[in-house]
């Protein structure tokens, strides 16, 4: 099971991290941009 818990875990990552470290996405683009 886990070697099917780790990819699925990293996908979920990928989505909840940008939109918890980044709750405005055009702030987010501006930090990205500089």
């Amino acid at each position: 099971m886990d070697g099917f818990v780790i990819p699925d875990n990293t996908a979920i990552s990928k989505f909840v991290i940008p939109a918890q470290a980044g709750i405005q996405p055009h702030d987010a683009a501006g930090i990205y941009r500089k």
